[in-house]
């Protein structure tokens, strides 16, 4: 069982996540990372503003499980930078290696339906998440997360499912990129590459967008033509 016990006895339907069984090495690898309370980033925040926009959903973060908290490195929709970790729907989706946790409707899950996010805050209906995995002596440790929500309940397309998970290696790439900065030089330089490769899926999805409404618009056209052509006749 991956959840505990309701932590209000008035709210047996909010369920907190379970302590992962490495959380001191977790939080460990998390600490070395020095990105708790730090700056916002274009890298990270690029990374969200896609995520939320190709899953059209208006709320989203780049979350980290800290060890009492759960603290935002980008966020987009939420006007807080960190809530509680009980609260935290992220707390669950690290416990979930290289899976998608998924709740298309909180009010019919028994784990969230009483979650203070849910019935207060940002009135969480939906949410998707991707937990981020960093490699220590070939284990993963799972710090983070990149999630989309919504105030309405919804669903995600294939589509979007891969892209979230592809976003959520950018994310592991540029954590990546900041311990090996830490490591070599003690500071962290610009993430460029991975702007840039950010950039190319935004235009790449930008691109195939106006593919989609101008095949679209020649269909309507088409339709069109046709109809106009058999009532002339």
């Amino acid at each position: 069982d991956l959840v505990r016990p309701a932590p209000d006895a008035k709210f047996k339907r909010w369920r907190p996540a379970m302590v992962p069984k490495n959380e001191n090495v977790r939080l460990a690898c998390l600490k070395s990372l020095k990105i708790l309370d730090t700056r916002r980033e274009d890298v990270f925040d690029n990374i969200l503003w896609l995520a939320t926009s190709i899953c059209d959903a208006e709320m989203g973060a780049i979350s980290f499980v800290d060890k009492n908290r759960q603290w935002f490195k980008a966020h987009r929709g939420l006007g807080v930078s960190e809530t509680s970790r009980d609260s935290a729907f992220c707390s669950h989706t690290i416990l979930q290696p290289d899976k998608i946790t998924l709740i298309k409707d909180t009010f019919k899950d028994e784990r969230f339906a009483q979650n203070p996010l849910v019935l207060g805050g940002p009135k969480i209906r939906f949410y998707a998440g991707v937990p981020i995995g960093i490699t220590v002596e070939l284990k993963t440790m799972y710090v983070g997360t990149l999630c989309v929500i919504s105030s309405e309940p919804k669903d995600l397309q294939d589509s979007q499912k891969i892209a979230l998970h592809y976003l959520a290696n950018l994310c592991r790439g540029a954590l990546i990129f900041r311990r090996n900065e830490l490591e070599n030089h003690g500071f962290v330089h610009d993430v460029e590459d991975i702007t840039e490769e950010i950039i190319k899926l935004d235009s790449e999805y930008s691109k195939n967008q106006r593919n989609k409404r101008h095949k679209s618009n020649s269909i309507s056209q088409s339709t069109s033509s046709s109809i106009s052509c058999g009532s002339s006749e």
